[in-house]
């Protein structure tokens, strides 16, 4: 495939030569753009619209991103990766776009199987870092585009779209998960059911409730949240209730409403570098779960947020002699990989188990896989 773009780019080059020597102006270039869409499109036997994006990637291969088309034409990169870098470095300024250039492809020597999240974080770390104004203005603008859209869907269904900041989304996904799993494992409804259902109740100020059979439960569909919370006269402590008689008949219970409390409260965890944090740095950040932050919003959030000082913890004869890491070492494991290291996983590395590269010899500590 490298060879191929390569050739279109040359193909490209020629054509618009040839229109420019008829008439040096913007609209020769655009003719010439347009036959070789068409000459490619005829040549590889696809839609026109296929071939004006192939030939728009060859383009961006020969003039923006040479370095990460060499490592096309090398094999050193799949076709899949290299589209998405054009996908996410297309709107880095001309000015800007070499260095972007040799950063990916730096990373990309080093890289092996990366998943497509993986590399979306490389390639977003190196835009970021070289045009951070530009990375904090375009993320003003798109939070000026937020916005919720609900539209029919099929058999009775409801289709609704929410667009909100990356924060916002990742402290509202933990408490919808948070609401999910916080009733009894007696529920019958799958865990995307629960969070749907967890949707529709945060949205009443509700709590979800637990649809088990067991009547006990605590958290049943009409229950309380807190028994405090319960609507209606109480006998005074020491009391006894009066019962009903046939001439002052039990005034029938009002439905229960809904149970309400505040909602569950959430930690959204963002990586950044100390240097970022007190303004020395525009390295960007890392919000978990969801990707690179510039580092105007890691200054902004960590104005208000829990700062824990993460690094590595050095290395301790005694600890690296054990088979369970201590918990200095597994954060700094946990924000040095951010996700799985396994070839393809995307899973984030909040959510994995941490083992040796070295397997440990349980029999003898010191002679390999050291806890370290």
């Amino acid at each position: 495939m490298g060879r191929k773009l390569a050739g279109i780019a040359e193909l490209l080059e020629r054509r618009i030569a040839e229109e420019l020597a008829v008439e040096a102006d913007m609209a020769s270039m655009i003719t010439g753009f347009r036959r070789t869409t068409a000459e490619v499109s005829a040549a590889m036997n696809m839609t026109a619209a296929r071939a004006r994006t192939l030939v728009g990637h060859a383009e961006a291969l020969n003039t923006r991103l040479p370095a990460v088309g060499a490592l096309l034409a090398a094999g050193e990169v799949d076709f899949d990766t290299v589209e998405l870098v054009l996908a996410r470095t297309e709107l880095v300024g001309e000015d800007l776009v070499t260095q972007v250039d040799a950063s990916v492809a730096e990373q990309i020597r080093r890289w092996k199987t990366w998943s497509r999240a993986q590399v979306i974080i490389a390639v977003d770390q190196a835009v970021t870092l070289v045009d951070a104004d530009a990375a904090k203005q375009r993320r003003v603008a798109a939070y000026d585009d937020r916005s919720v859209t609900v539209t029919t869907g099929l058999d009775g269904m409801a289709v609704v779209r929410i667009k909100i900041s990356a924060t916002e989304g990742a402290a509202t996904d933990a408490q919808l998960s948070a609401l999910a799993k916080a009733v009894c494992p007696g529920d019958p409804r799958s865990l995307k059911q629960r969070r749907a259902d967890a949707f529709v109740a945060m949205k009443d100020g509700h709590i979800l409730t637990c649809r088990c059979a067991n009547p006990d439960c605590s958290m049943r569909m009409g229950g309380l949240a807190d028994p405090a919370d319960a609507v209606g006269d109480a006998a005074e402590p020491g009391t006894a209730a009066t019962p009903a008689t046939p001439e002052t008949p039990a005034t029938p219970a009002a439905p229960v409403p809904p149970a309400f409390r505040p909602g569950p409260q959430v930690v959204v965890n963002v990586i950044a570098s100390a240097d970022t944090v007190n303004g020395a740095s525009e390295a960007p950040g890392y919000l978990c779960g969801f990707g690179v932050i510039d580092a105007a919003l890691v200054r902004e959030l960590a104005r208000e947020a829990t700062r824990r000082l993460v690094e590595h913890p050095g290395f301790d004869p005694g600890q690296a002699l054990t088979y369970r890491p201590s918990a200095a070492l597994a954060r700094y494991i946990r924000c040095r990989d951010l996700t799985c290291r396994f070839p393809g996983c995307t899973v984030p590395a909040a959510r994995c188990d941490i083992d040796h590269t070295e397997p440990f010899n349980h029999d003898d500590p010191a002679s390999g896989g050291l806890t370290v």
